[in-house]
């Protein structure tokens, strides 16, 4: 990670630390289906990324997804799966700023 990234992460934790924060609901997949099968709650995977660090940080391999260029990607195990965590910060009218979770799945990358 370089330094604005890291920026960004912590600025992120500093958000969800204060409830400003939301999964990004998706006409391709179901947030809360890929906690159930990672097995996992909503306010688990939100301390996950709160633990997140620069060693979890990894390259996106799927950038097209991300349109601002500003999206963090991470990969943690979690109960045994490698899971795929992409978090922005979104600029929201109003509340100002919130961290949206895009992806929070188990990775599909081969």
């Amino acid at each position: 990670m370089d330094e604005k990234q890291l920026r960004i992460l912590s600025n992120a934790k500093k958000l969800i630390i204060n409830g400003h924060c939301r999964f990004q609901i998706r006409s391709d997949r179901d947030y809360i289906e890929d906690l159930i099968m990672i097995g996992i709650t909503e306010e688990y995977a939100w301390k996950v990324i709160l633990s997140l660090s620069n060693r979890d940080y990894v390259f996106d391999y799927r950038p097209f997804y991300n349109k601002t260029g500003n999206a963090l990607v991470f990969k943690r195990l979690i109960n045994g799966y490698a899971v795929y965590i992409k978090i922005k910060i979104e600029s929201n009218y109003d509340i100002g700023e919130e961290v949206v979770c895009l992806s929070f799945h188990i990775d599909n990358m081969k």
